[in-house]
C-alpha cells in the first residue's frame, strides 16, 4: 500500500533543528519532520559543456539555494523521483529511464544520500513525489541550509523538466545556453581530454552540431511557452558581465541583489581548484569565443548550413 506523506504533515522545527545541528538525522526523524523545510524546485537545463557547473557553483554561494554541494553538482534526486512517479519506484532505488533519459537517485559517490534513501524506502511503498519532499528535508539537513527557498538541480535533457513545470505549479526552469559553435569545440576537446565519445559526438560532426542547434532552438521556444516560470541565460554574459548576470538570476527568483551577495556568488567563477581544472578544457573567461580560435576550414561548411537558426537563438 502506498503511504501518502502528503497526509498529516506536521511542523516540528525545534527538534528537527536540533537534529540538524547534531547531524544525526535518522530515517524516523526525517519522516516525522516532513514538511518542515519548504523549498521550490528549479531545474537548470543546458546542452553539455555550456557552463552549468560554474553556474551551480555560483548559486551554491547563496543560502537561498539548496544545492547538494558535491562537484560537479549532479545530484538529481527530485528529478529521479518525479520520473519514478511515472514509471515506478525501484525497491533498491536503481536507475530509472523516462523519455529516453536515465536518472540516478544520487550523484556518483554520494553514498550518504543513496543509503539514506534506501533505508527510507526499505520495506515500504512510498509515493515518489512525497518521498522527494523528505529527501529535500534531508538534503537541507546535511547541507546545514534549512532556510533555503529554492532547491536547484542540473537537468538531463528537456522533456522531464518540461513535465515537472507543467505538473508542479511552483517549479521553474532556467535554460542556460551558449554559442553552439563553442559548445561544439568544447565537446570535442572534453572528449579528447577524457578519451571518451559523448555529448552526441558519437553520431558524427554534422549530427553533433545539428543536435546542439536544435536543442538550443527548442529551449528558446519552450521558455517562451512556459512564460514567467522560466528564463534563458547565456554563458557569454556569465563570463563577460558576471555581476549583471548574477543580478539577473537573483531578479528571476525575486531575491535581494545586495553587493555583498553578488560579490560572494561571483567570487567563485574564477575559482580554479583541482576539481574545476579536471572538468574544464580551458579558462572559462577565455573560452567565450573559443570557436573563433579553434575554427577549422572543414567545419565552416557545417556551421554555414545553420546560419539562420544561429541568428534566431541570438548568435550571428
Amino acid at each position: 500500500m502506498i503511504q501518502p506523506f502528503f497526509l498529516g504533515w506536521t511542523t516540528c522545527r525545534e527538534s528537527c533543528d536540533r537534529s540538524v545541528r547534531e547531524r544525526k538525522i535518522s530515517v524516523k526523524e526525517a519522516v516525522r519532520c516532513r514538511g518542515s523545510y519548504k523549498v521550490d524546485l528549479t531545474i537548470v537545463v543546458s546542452y553539455g559543456r555550456s557552463g552549468s557547473t560554474i553556474f551551480m557553483r555560483m548559486l551554491s554561494q547563496n543560502p537561498a539555494f539548496l544545492i547538494r554541494r558535491l562537484f560537479p553538482y549532479e545530484g538529481r534526486t527530485s528529478q529521479y523521483l518525479f520520473a519514478a512517479s511515472k514509471v515506478g519506484l525501484p525497491a533498491n532505488l536503481d536507475p530509472v529511464t523516462y523519455q529516453e533519459a536515465t536518472y540516478e537517485f544520487a550523484q556518483y559517490g554520494d553514498d550518504e544520500v543513496l543509503e539514506f534513501g534506501r533505508r527510507l524506502n526499505e520495506g515500504a511503498s512510498y509515493d515518489p513525489l512525497a518521498l522527494s519532499k523528505v529527501m529535500l528535508d534531508y538534503a537541507a539537513s546535511i547541507e546545514r541550509n534549512t532556510d533555503a527557498m529554492y532547491a536547484v538541480e542540473k537537468g538531463i535533457g528537456v522533456d522531464l523538466a518540461r513535465d515537472i513545470v507543467s505538473e508542479i505549479p511552483t517549479a521553474r526552469i532556467i535554460f542556460l545556453i551558449r554559442d553552439p559553435r563553442s559548445i561544439y569545440y568544447s565537446v570535442k576537446s572534453f572528449n579528447r581530454k577524457r578519451n571518451i565519445i559523448t555529448f552526441g559526438e558519437e553520431a558524427g560532426e554534422e549530427e553533433l552540431f545539428r543536435r546542439i542547434v536544435k536543442s538550443l532552438h527548442y529551449m528558446n521556444q519552450l521558455s517562451m511557452a512556459i512564460g514567467e516560470r522560466s528564463t534563458v541565460l547565456r554563458y557569454e554574459e556569465m563570463m563577460e558581465n558576471t555581476d549583471l548576470f548574477c543580478r539577473r538570476v537573483l531578479s528571476f527568483f525575486s531575491l535581494s541583489d545586495e553587493n555583498e551577495t553578488v560579490n560572494r556568488m561571483t567570487s567563485v567563477v574564477d575559482l580554479y581548484d583541482q576539481s574545476a581544472k579536471d572538468h574544464m578544457t580551458s579558462s572559462p573567461r577565455a573560452d567565450v569565443l573559443r570557436w573563433k580560435n579553434d575554427i577549422k576550414q572543414s567545419d565552416l561548411s557545417i556551421f554555414s548550413k545553420w546560419e539562420g537558426d544561429l541568428r534566431e537563438i541570438g548568435y550571428d
